[in-house]
């Protein structure tokens, strides 16, 4: 991402997250497919970020012509 604003957390970082098993803990088969969806999610709103951060940088140029 541009102009300094940095995610701390990856869709990889999400993909290769491992918890610990405890004992009578959550169901791994649950929280992965729960994860996934906020990969997929997470990947969509770093791709809609990117377009718009591309979009206003396409927007201020005009305006500079415009002036």
């Amino acid at each position: 991402m541009t102009r300094g604003r940095q995610c701390n957390v990856t869709p990889m970082d999400i993909y290769e997250k491992q918890f610990a098993m405890k004992w009578n803990g959550y169901h791994p088969v649950d929280v992965d497919e729960f994860l996934d969806v906020i990969i997929q999610d997470y990947e969509r709103m770093i791709e809609r970020v990117e377009r718009l951060e591309r979009e206003v940088k396409q927007l201020k140029k005009r305006e500079v012509v415009v002036k």
